[in-house]
């Protein structure tokens, strides 16, 4: 009588516990999952790569860099000569880092063995789609992100003074030479400015076409397609006449395209050349 009770009593208890454990197994995701998607949230794109970039490169390189709020990452090589040409800042297309393979890591590392001081920066990350705002909204996000490329663009090469550079020559890639063009001729009268170089611009979407930027500018000014893609062709025509309305002798545009395989080093000796002429 006494050892059914004990059975009966055992039986109960398993039933319990088993009920128990599968209701907190229901439970036990939605509890992890919670801290797991906040961070996701907060390790944006460009945190991500300066992390994998900290870990990768020498600590010498790094540089970090604050405009306002704004916290990014620079990466810093010196020029390998005792009396340096000047610094030149580079700055890596929409979505890439400060090391970016394609142009950017090259030409800081052989620009740097040609008598340069480089810091190479990324853009922020982008704001994202702005469908979903109204009118008002969009324009205060966008003139948040134009000022904020713009004081992270002064902020690096006032960076790259401060290491020894009295002359500074910008050089941006894709989205990003339009963005150095237009911060380039928003403070056109600093005299420390002195080059601007454009890798395969592109227009950013929420401002005026690059070849309107051109018009107005009044410096040296050295654009380079090496890609061979069909919007290129009247990119390059575009600014061409632009360059020629303005009748400006310190504008170059260059067709160095660069099939996968290739060395870039010739693409940035073309560069150094302009840059030293």
């Amino acid at each position: 009588m006494h050892r059914r009770l004990y059975l009966m009593l055992l039986t109960c208890c398993s039933l319990w516990l088993g009920h128990a454990n599968s209701t907190l197994a229901e439970n036990a995701p939605a509890a992890r999952e919670t801290p797991t998607s906040e961070r996701a949230q907060l390790a944006s794109r460009s945190s991500q790569q300066e992390a994998a970039l900290r870990r990768t490169l020498d600590t010498e390189q790094i540089r970090q860099l604050e405009a306002g709020d704004d916290r990014f990452l620079g990466l810093f090589l010196p020029a390998a000569r005792p009396s340096p040409r000047g610094g030149i800042l580079l700055v890596a297309d929409r979505g890439e880092h400060a090391d970016a393979p394609r142009l950017i890591a090259a030409s800081r590392r052989q620009l740097s063995d040609a008598g340069w001081h480089t810091l190479s920066i990324a853009l922020p990350d982008s704001p994202g789609n702005l469908d979903d705002l109204d009118e008002a909204a969009r324009e205060v996000t966008e003139q948040a992100q134009a000022e904020q490329i713009r004081q992270r663009l002064r902020q690096a090469w006032l960076a790259l003074q401060a290491e020894g550079a009295e002359q500074i020559a910008l050089l941006g890639q894709g989205e990003a030479a339009w963005w150095v063009l237009r911060t380039a001729g928003q403070d056109s009268n600093d005299p420390v400015l002195r080059h601007v170089i454009l890798l395969d611009p592109r227009s950013s979407a929420q401002g005026e076409p690059l070849h309107r930027l051109l018009e107005a500018w009044d410096k040296p000014l050295l654009e380079i397609h090496s890609r061979s893609e069909p919007n290129n062709e009247l990119l390059s025509r575009q600014t061409r006449e632009a360059r020629r309305l303005g009748r400006d002798d310190h504008y170059k545009q260059v067709q160095h395209p660069l099939t996968p395989g290739q060395s870039e080093a010739s693409l940035i000796r073309r560069i150094e050349g302009w840059l030293t002429n």
